[in-house]
């Protein structure tokens, strides 16, 4: 929070309308690192390991998805956490982000926009699943030179440590000359 900012709390009594207690706390320095879009670990091509999560998720739409309460997947849909990455590429380039090696079950989402802005953040990509390895994730991305890219793994359904993979796919490109 930033000192005159003014902020809005809002609380939903979608299951019970009674009354309950809330505490509003401050902690002073910087974020955790990686516990929030703000505070994303920069990233290059590599292999991550995700040990924990932290409490900031965007959730890619998939927060409050369901629109039953007695869903089996809303409660964990509404309270996901996640660890954030950022990956800022030098040239144009296709991406790989993938978690298939893990075994585990993994959801990504990756934003473009201002992590300041929650409601600037754009989801450009999403991955739940993947056909050739589920329950893990798995997509292939186009991404622009200069521009960041926030990756967010959340723990939507359990919080379990997994690695995953940032990887740039090499594609050459062949003229060929016909007489």
């Amino acid at each position: 929070v930033t000192a005159g900012e003014t902020y809005y709390i809002y609380w939903d009594d979608y299951w019970n309308p009674g009354t309950f207690d809330w505490e509003l706390t401050f902690t002073g320095g910087a974020l955790p690192e990686g516990n929030f879009c703000e505070s994303a670990i920069a990233v290059d091509p590599g292999v991550y390991t995700i040990a924990g999560f932290g409490e900031a998720s965007a959730g890619g739409g998939a927060l409050g998805a369901s629109s039953s309460p007695t869903s089996a997947v809303f409660a964990p849909q509404l309270y996901a956490g996640a660890a954030w990455y950022s990956y800022t590429p030098s040239e144009d380039e296709t991406i790989v982000i993938s978690s298939c090696d893990s075994g585990e079950d993994t959801y990504v989402n990756v934003y473009t926009g201002e992590c300041g802005n929650v409601s600037s953040l754009e989801l450009i990509a999403s991955n739940d699943d993947f056909a050739d390895c589920a329950p893990s994730s798995q997509l292939e991305l186009e991404v622009t030179a200069g521009t960041t890219y926030y990756i967010e793994w959340m723990d939507l359904f359990t919080e379990v440590a997994h690695d995953w993979e940032l990887s740039v796919l090499n594609l050459t490109t062949v003229t060929f000359q016909v007489d």
